[in-house]
């Protein structure tokens, strides 16, 4: 499984830039999207932060990884 999220403050001004919603609009939708998730042996985290490039190759780079094992691990 493979997670890709960004920083609050990423996500903040990349939805303030398209000009959709208000400032409270997006704290509060950011608000509701913070999650938890269960701890999971084989979840791979992408970090999307960069430009669309640098996060399209950190995708591809976590397909290409393969999930440890217990025994590997």
């Amino acid at each position: 499984m493979i997670l890709v999220t960004a920083p609050t403050s990423v996500l903040a001004e990349r939805l303030a830039a398209r000009g959709r919603e208000t400032r409270g609009e997006i704290e509060a939708r950011l608000e509701r999207a913070g999650f938890d998730l269960p701890p999971l042996a084989d979840l791979r985290r992408v970090d999307n932060d960069a430009t669309p490039e640098a996060g399209a190759a950190r995708f591809i780079e976590a397909l290409r990884r393969r999930p440890q094992t217990e025994s590997e691990e």
